[in-house]
């Protein structure tokens, strides 16, 4: 038998073996309590149930998942919208390429350098945010120290560093229309907004949901951009679950509490994927 012949029939064993060995470490992660208990690494059973329990009931999980829901629903929002918006200029405007090269420019700066440049213009006495706060005639936003503020900033960030991506994918999928129907519509004396309310967006409809699909997955696991810019405060305001993860692993030493919430969010980004799976097949 031929190498490649047997790389064939090993490969799916290997695959299902990198996938299942790590699932299966989560999910006794979560049926034991494994850490530094009174100062010593130990690993006890306590149940899953048990766990589930801890960590549900705890108001740092709770807020969390309440940081994790505003960030990815806001985000999606306003960066589908804005999507949308850049789609409509960019397709009646006559520099085409010159707009696609601007946009492209947010999408290749690396999270952590993004972090880094809004983290400097965050700051409260030199940074670039206030100074333009200050020339508007407002007082000067604690940016990074008020959890309220800190939160707002994080969605900005997210928004200004990914709004590119989505725009492209809505692009991708405008271009490919048919031309047919809008034709149709013009010669009908439809206006441009009855163009877009009633063939565009409804023709648009399994892009959106794609792009949907991929900035859900990618906000649920940021962790680079937001760590670098806020490292999860103040007050934990800006600790989403992917973040609590990687305290609750590194920080508290708490690997069964870490392990319940990799699990939890999981399960969420599996859920939403069946969700818009759905969408895009109707």
């Amino acid at each position: 038998m031929k190498l490649h012949n047997v790389l064939a029939i090993i490969a799916p064993a290997i695959v299902i073996g990198l996938i299942s060995y790590p699932f299966f470490l989560l999910i006794q992660m979560t049926i034991y309590s494994t850490g530094f208990i009174k100062g010593e690494f130990k690993t006890v059973y306590t149940g899953f149930l048990n766990n589930i329990l801890r960590v549900y009931i705890d108001p740092l999980f709770q807020m969390s998942a309440k940081v994790t829901l505003i960030f990815t629903l806001t985000c999606l929002v306003l960066q589908i919208l804005l999507g949308l918006f850049l789609v409509m200029v960019v397709a009646n405007s006559r520099f085409k390429r010159l707009w696609l090269s601007i946009l492209m420019i947010s999408i290749i700066i690396p999270p952590v350098s993004v972090a880094l440049i809004w983290r400097f213009m965050a700051y409260p006495e030199i940074g670039l945010l206030n100074y333009l706060s200050s020339l508007l005639g407002f007082k000067a936003i604690p940016w990074l120290g008020d959890p309220f503020w800190a939160t707002i900033l994080i969605i900005i960030v997210d928004t200004w560093h990914w709004t590119s991506f989505v725009f492209l994918i809505l692009y991708a999928g405008y271009i490919s229309l048919p031309s047919a129907p809008f034709e149709a519509a013009k010669v009908d004396g439809a206006s441009g907004l009855q163009i877009w309310k009633n063939i565009t967006l409804p023709l648009l409809k399994p892009t959106i949901m794609v792009a949907l699909f991929f900035r859900t997955v990618d906000i649920l696991q940021a962790f680079p951009e937001l760590w670098q810019l806020t490292f999860g405060g103040p007050k934990f305001a800006t600790t989403i679950l992917n973040i609590l993860v990687y305290i609750a692993t590194f920080q508290l030493m708490d690997w069964s509490y870490a392990a319940v919430t990799a699990l939890t969010l999981m399960i969420i980004a599996i859920g939403l994927v069946i969700t818009f799976y759905k969408f895009i097949r109707r």
